[in-house]
């Protein structure tokens, strides 16, 4: 029957069949609110091919959006979900830390009404897990997002993530670094080539000359072949916002 014919075809899809039952457990407060069983099932099958969570799945292949699923799981958790509009209110819990411990660490801080609780981004943990872990003290522990825990990251250490980017390359090869002075091989080349350009001007001035033009000449045409090459390529579709064009 067609019918069937193409019911098993979908449930075989990406080589993960999902004729079998969903199993009860962990993910049963998804199913038929935020996913179908088949739809689930689906994703419980790929996460034991990739060796993920099924959230993961649903998540990065766009079934369920992540506040969705995470406001959801805190509803069946017992537990406070932290909106979007409030998220701006977490800091992570120590800025003595560096962001990448801040971030493995998936809590953070919040104040409110004076007192100090914890927003909490289980980022690979299963429901079941998360339970266990809010079996603690659920009144004083919020879910949030793995996303409002990398903002709340990002702006709480703006100043040192800017600085790391700014001063990186400049602490870790002074040389190659622009906001760092000539090192000293490069000042006695600079200056060997201006004292030979001199003693050049001196012996030869005309012939120096012609050989500086040339140099220059070569620069620039080097320069206009190259934008010529990106103008042709533009042209192809393999730039199509290249501003090249508008230069030449």
């Amino acid at each position: 029957m067609p019918g069937r014919r193409n019911s098993q075809h979908a449930s075989a899809h990406n080589g993960v069949r999902t004729d079998t039952p969903v199993p009860s457990g962990e993910y049963d407060f998804m199913s038929g609110t935020l996913v179908d069983a088949a739809t689930l099932n689906r994703a419980m099958g790929l996460a034991r091919q990739w060796d993920v969570a099924p959230h993961d799945v649903l998540i990065a292949n766009g079934w369920v959006r992540q506040n969705d699923y995470y406001r959801a799981l805190a509803q069946d958790c017992g537990a406070e979900f932290v909106e979007v509009p409030t998220a701006g209110t977490l800091t992570p819990f120590s800025h003595v830390a560096t962001p990448r411990e801040a971030l493995r660490s998936q809590i953070l801080r919040r104040v409110r009404n004076g007192q100090v609780d914890v927003a909490y981004a289980p980022v690979a943990a299963r429901p079941g897990e998360l339970k266990r872990h809010l079996a603690v003290d659920v009144n004083r522990i919020a879910i949030t997002t793995p996303l409002d825990l990398r903002s709340a990251i990002q702006r709480s250490f703006a100043d040192r993530l800017m600085a790391n980017a700014i001063n990186s390359l400049t602490n870790r090869f002074p040389g190659e670094s622009a906001g760092q002075g000539l090192v000293a091989s490069q000042r006695y080349i600079l200056a060997a080539i201006f004292a030979a350009i001199c003693i050049s001007v001196f012996l030869a001035p005309v012939f120096t000359l012609h050989v500086l033009a040339g140099i220059a000449t070569l620069f620039f045409a080097l320069v206009v072949a190259l934008r010529l090459v990106a103008c042709i390529n533009a042209a192809l579709g393999a730039y199509p916002n290249c501003p090249c064009c508008v230069w030449y």
